[in-house]
């Protein structure tokens, strides 16, 4: 399965001997290098949300605090009511696992690869650690021995990738993920200093990204929800300390 194309907001500078290898790769995410664990104990992180389901919270929520501001005015009072369950988890998801390359069962090649419509030289390393004939993990660095700058995991061992890293300077800073391994990706994450500062997510597994959030540290500061697939935001909310402070209707005949 070819890489996904990233986001132009994540694309990395090409390795001196590159100078175009990365030219419209972007991949969503990335973290500080930690602990090393495989890609086959590694768990899924996250689950995609159902959309309708979704959905539904989102309107009872609105219908529970009426006017959108009125959660606001809630904190803002010192009131000791609780407002309704947060619509998303408020804290930001943790940075990737990520090491070395393994040390069992590595074949490597010199080979052209096709990058975005581009043909480059690229050194391929594939780990096949169980011996399947299947590689779990393929890196890619330049072909004049540069740091890795993409990696495509095999998280559940079926032959099929599912996860990409892309990767400056030996550190994540964007991941692409398919959660539910039926071949298309449903999560893209983007990651600085160590900490997840952006994902956004398909959660009706259409193709188009429908949520997106926004951090500061570890906490949600902002999210954008398109409720009916049409490619617009119709919800935005902003948070302080992980609390709602301010929420925007942009499509009211949704509600």
């Amino acid at each position: 399965m070819a890489p996904p194309s990233f986001d132009a907001a994540a694309v990395v500078s090409p390795p001196r001997a590159l100078p175009w290898v990365l030219c419209g790769l972007a991949l969503f995410l990335a973290p500080e290098v930690v602990a090393w664990t495989t890609p086959a104990s590694e768990d899924v992180r996250d689950e995609v949300w159902d959309a309708t389901t979704r959905r539904q919270e989102l309107l009872a929520e609105l219908k529970s605090l009426g006017d959108p501001e009125s959660e606001a005015a809630t904190h803002a009072s010192g009131s000791g009511q609780q407002a309704s369950a947060p619509i998303a988890d408020r804290r930001a998801p943790p940075i990737p696992h990520d090491g070395p390359l393994a040390s069992e069962a590595v074949d490597v090649y010199l080979k052209p690869t096709n990058l975005d419509g581009g043909t480059v030289m690229v050194i391929e390393h594939r780990v096949d650690a169980d011996g399947d004939g299947l590689a779990e993990e393929i890196h890619w660095s330049p072909d004049d021995g540069g740091d890795v700058f993409l990696k495509q995991l095999d998280r559940n061992r079926d032959g099929d990738i599912d996860c990409w890293r892309n990767l400056r300077s030996g550190k994540i800073i964007a991941q692409i993920l398919d959660t539910d391994f039926n071949g298309r990706p449903d999560v893209w994450e983007q990651y600085r200093a160590g900490q997840t500062s952006g994902r956004q997510v398909d959660r009706d597994d259409d193709g188009m990204r429908d949520a997106f959030f926004y951090y500061q540290g570890d906490l949600l500061v902002m999210d954008e929800h398109d409720m009916d697939g049409d490619g617009t935001i119709d919800v935005r909310s902003y948070y302080e300390d992980g609390k709602l402070v301010r929420r925007e209707v942009l499509n009211p005949e949704l509600f």
